[in-house]
């Protein structure tokens, strides 16, 4: 069994007191989530978020580090993958998307986050947090 660690966030922007939410379509799977990946050697769980949020969609996040969220879950037979998603506020709405691993982007409102997202452990992680 193999262990793999990702970790990414669960990004809004404040517009005038009504938050609006970020979802990118992932190119492998063609899946509506938030942004997050691989941890590499030697990063904490905090330094992969803002990494992967930077990479995937090139917002330079404030992570609230006491709000968080994770689960396991089972991607391939032999896989094991945890994923830590902690909540994050932008100060832009303007993405520059990582084309080799994002398709798309929307912002969406509170209201809308569940039924737009693919799968049911967003889902859950969205609740958690939110």
């Amino acid at each position: 069994m193999r262990f793999e660690k990702s970790c990414g966030g669960i990004i809004y922007y404040n517009k005038e007191g009504k938050k609006e939410y970020l979802l990118i379509k992932h190119l492998n799977g063609e899946h509506w989530s938030f942004p997050k990946g691989h941890m590499e050697k030697g990063e904490t769980a905090i330094q992969t978020a803002k990494r992967e949020i930077l990479e995937e969609t090139g917002l330079d996040v404030l992570i609230n580090e006491d709000i968080f969220a994770s689960t396991l879950y089972f991607p391939k037979k032999d896989v094991i993958k945890h994923v830590i998603f902690f909540l994050a506020e932008s100060n832009s709405k303007i993405i520059t998307i990582q084309e080799s691993e994002v398709l798309s982007y929307k912002w969406v409102s509170e209201e809308e986050v569940l039924d737009a997202l693919t799968y049911e452990n967003d889902k859950q992680m969205f609740k958690k947090l939110i």
